[in-house]
């Protein structure tokens, strides 16, 4: 060997680089199959939900501990913000837009979620808050990346994703509307 000469650089070669590319989409695609979003949309979906519910504690402490008689009914006492991303299902594929990021009166409020009015804090009807559904996704929310699935607020503050085409009978409620319909 001689003692003037350097070593050679090694250095990664087009192809290679391209290689490293295509298993990376691959992999992507994979994981994450066309029109769906990545798993973390379920947990955004499933915090604004327990936003909401705390809202309702906070509203029921407020009110001789009755829930209110709808989710706007939030918004006006104050209980939760009045941001309309805490009101939409992240995992549908749409966007809020920026004119509407607020509600500016009841008839403009919309919601991707369903809301089971009647219940207090001492008395929700059903065997267990526990098992108590007050709020849930309509049906279709998560359609686009993991269908017939649902995400539901009990009425003792937990939320929990289920899947099946039933999810919606965890709620111990009657099957929510469809996501169109209006609230």
């Amino acid at each position: 060997m001689d003692e003037d000469s350097e070593p050679k650089k090694r250095s990664l070669s087009p192809l290679t680089i391209l290689i490293v590319v295509l298993i990376s989409v691959v992999v992507w695609g994979l994981l994450f199959p066309s029109g769906s979003h990545p798993p973390g949309y379920h947990f955004a979906c499933v915090s604004n939900l327990k936003m909401i519910g705390t809202a309702i504690v906070i509203y029921a402490s407020d009110n001789d501990g009755q829930f209110p008689p709808d989710l706007y009914a939030l918004v006006e006492q104050g209980s939760i913000p009045n941001d309309a991303k805490l009101f939409h299902c992240p995992c549908i594929r749409k966007e809020v837009p920026l004119a509407m990021s607020t509600f500016a009166d009841r008839s403009a409020f919309r919601t991707d979620y369903w809301y089971y009015p009647g219940y207090s804090e001492d008395n929700p009807p059903g065997t267990q808050a526990s098992e108590t559904g007050i709020v849930t996704d309509k049906l279709g929310n998560h359609e686009a990346h993991l269908p017939g699935s649902g995400t539901i607020l009990f009425a003792d503050g937990h939320a929990k994703l289920f899947r099946g085409k039933e999810w919606y009978k965890n709620s111990g409620q009657a099957e929510p509307p469809p996501r169109d319909s209006r609230l």
